[in-house]
């Protein structure tokens, strides 16, 4: 059975070393480990772009990046407004997580 945090880490269209690499991830539960981190990053930091959050948590920029779009694709998170990104310097989506409080996780917004 497949928990939340089970999911193709490649794209169609991308080559075989992509799905090569993508299954190595999973199976070592490095990939999993990721998705946790993420999360945990988006909770912490709402608002905040893929740069930003890669920043935040000292990890290179491609892993959060790759994680965030699994993460939504699954219910956990989700796309709010683009801003002016304060490492790329280009108007970039922002990441919320799901919460119960929804106001209060608006209160938080830029903290």
């Amino acid at each position: 059975m497949k928990t939340l945090f089970d999911y193709p880490a490649a794209h169609r269209k991308d080559p075989l070393t992509s799905f090569e690499a993508a299954e190595k991830a999973e199976k070592s539960g490095k990939a999993a480990g990721q998705r946790q981190a993420v999360l945990a990053a988006v909770k912490r930091w709402p608002g905040r772009t893929s740069a930003e959050l890669a920043d935040l948590m000292a990890v290179d920029r491609h892993m959060p990046a790759r994680r965030l779009s699994e993460l939504r694709d699954k219910g956990r998170i989700r796309q709010g407004q683009p801003k002016m990104c304060s490492i790329t310097n280009y108007n970039c989506v922002t990441w919320y997580w799901y919460s119960k409080y929804p106001l209060l996780e608006q209160s938080h917004h830029g903290t």
